[in-house]
Formats: structure tokens, C-alpha cells, sequence
């Protein structure tokens, strides 16, 4: 069987499981919040939204991510403009920066997904990875963002700003936080795993597992946001900071152990205020 006729059996499965599913959410209501309300049996609820969530959650497998995207460009091995092949190292000690916002920009280009395969990947959060309009980043179960140590109070490890229609799929981030210079005056509290500012729309970020940022693992601000089945742990100011927003779903995330982290020769590195899972700061943006 091809990739694609794979790829094709795949999203059958897929659709076949979650059409009974959504099929009894519009019975009971159109939000996934009036669950609570409009299933009043506390069970009938949690194998229902067990069943969603298991559903939802078939494409994030590593099986089913190889086969997914057939029109995907690999971060570790693309053309470049001149046909030459380039790409990221993965190897835990190159600053893969240039080369990564390049796989990015190709990709969108030329209307691929973005396919971040297997590797460790030093990001330099000064100047961030920024996925323009349209873009899709599916990320291997086993790549993971590093942020590469620096001295900065602001920064972001992925910076999605003033753009629309970006999907971030199975993203794996680990922030500079235990390593992060905090000579300089000031609080240090914004340096963040993902930055969502200006006038971004319909940004759709799942699967996420960002940790140790030294400000927030997640800022977002902008319209029709959706940030679902993640984990934004340990960093050392906020889980999630929820700015100017409108539209926004929020769902099945978890955001904890924020502030004081106790590291691996027992000492402890004191968060910054407020220090919250979520927490609300609206702002001029949109």
C-alpha cells in the first residue's frame, strides 16, 4: 500500500470514530462547555469525553504522523532555492536557527507541511522561528526545540505574529530557564515558548509540550485561537498568559508547576510573579 493510500485509510479510521462522537455533542449542545451542564450523568460525561479526546488524539500517534502529511518537507534534508540539498543537524550542539526558519518559509511556499523530524534542534529565541501565513509544522514525536542559553528579558522560542491560518502539530520546546543568564537588571519574565501577538487569526497550536521557559511557555493574543491537548510545565512565570484574545478554545491542557523549580543538586530557582497556570492579562491587542 502507498504512503498515500495509507495516509487515505488513515483519515477514513479516523472520520468513522469521531463522526458518532460529534454526532452526540449536537444533540447535548454546540459548545464543547456545555457538556458539563447538558449531560447531567457524571459518568455518561467522562466516557464521553474520553471517547473524544481518544479520538481526537489518533492523529498525534507516531504511526499515523509518518503517513499523515504525504506532501511534507523534511527540516533535515529540502531544496534550497538553488536545488541544492540543505538541512538542520538535529544534534543537540548547531544553532539550527537559519536553517529551520528556511525549512518554514519553504514549505509554506510551495504549500507543503513542514515536517520536523527526530532530532534536538538549538534554537536561538533573539530571533525566533517564525511560521508566516498558511504554514503547518508537524513535529516527530522525538524533536524537540531547544533554546539556546542567553542573557535577553525578551525572547521567544517560535514567534507567531501578525499572520493567520498556521497549524503547529506535536511541538516540543525546552526553554533556557535553568541556564538562562540573569545577570542584567530587570525580572526576566518574557522569555517565552511561543509568543502569539498582533493580529494573528486562526492559529491552531496541539499536542504541545513546552517546559523550563523563563517567562511564559505560552502568550497568546489575536482571533479564533485554539490551544488544546498539551502541557506547558515548570516555566518559571506562566503556564499560559491569555492577552487580548477573542475566540478562543482553551481545552484538555494542562499548565503546572509554575514558579519555584527545584533542580537536580537540590537547589532551588525561585519563579517571578504571579507565577499562575493561566492567567488573564488583557491588552491592546486584538
Amino acid at each position: 500500500m502507498s504512503t498515500k493510500e495509507q495516509a487515505a485509510v488513515a483519515a477514513i479510521g479516523i472520520t468513522q470514530r469521531l463522526e458518532p462522537l460529534l454526532a452526540q455533542l449536537s444533540n447535548i449542545g454546540k459548545s464543547f462547555a456545555d457538556i458539563s451542564t447538558a449531560v447531567n450523568d457524571t459518568h455518561e460525561q467522562s466516557q464521553l469525553l474520553s471517547a473524544l479526546i481518544d479520538a481526537l488524539q489518533l492523529p498525534v500517534t507516531e504511526k499515523i504522523v509518518e503517513v499523515l502529511p504525504p506532501n511534507f518537507l523534511d527540516v533535515r534534508a529540502f531544496a534550497d532555492s538553488t536545488g541544492k540539498i540543505v538541512g538542520a543537524k538535529g544534534d543537540g550542539k548547531t544553532d539550527d536557527t537559519a536553517m529551520l526558519q528556511l525549512a518554514s518559509d519553504t514549505a509554506a511556499k510551495l504549500g507543503m507541511v513542514c515536517y520536523f523530524s527526530k532530532g534536538r534542534y538549538m534554537v536561538d529565541a533573539r530571533k525566533s522561528l517564525r511560521p508566516k501565513f498558511g504554514s503547518e509544522w508537524f513535529h516527530h514525536p522525538e524533536s524537540l526545540l531547544c533554546v539556546i542559553p542567553n542573557a535577553e528579558q525578551r525572547t521567544n522560542c517560535v514567534l507567531i505574529e501578525a499572520v493567520t491560518d498556521v497549524l503547529i502539530h506535536g511541538i516540543n520546546i525546552e526553554g533556557d530557564r535553568v541556564k538562562h543568564d540573569y545577570s542584567n537588571p530587570g525580572t526576566e519574565e518574557w522569555g517565552h515558548g511561543i509568543k502569539i501577538i498582533g493580529t494573528c487569526k486562526r492559529i491552531h497550536i496541539q499536542r504541545f509540550d513546552i517546559r523550563r521557559c523563563h517567562g511564559d511557555g505560552i502568550s497568546a493574543s489575536g482571533e479564533d485561537i485554539t490551544i488544546v491537548f498539551g502541557k506547558s510545565l515548570e516555566n518559571r512565570r506562566q503556564g499560559l498568559t491569555i492577552g487580548g484574545m477573542k475566540h478562543g478554545r482553551i481545552l484538555w491542557n494542562e499548565f503546572s508547576k509554575t514558579g519555584r523549580l527545584v533542580l537536580p543538586d537540590g537547589s532551588v530557582q525561585a519563579g517571578t510573579a504571579p507565577m499562575a497556570g493561566i492567567d488573564n492579562e488583557p491588552d491592546k491587542n486584538p
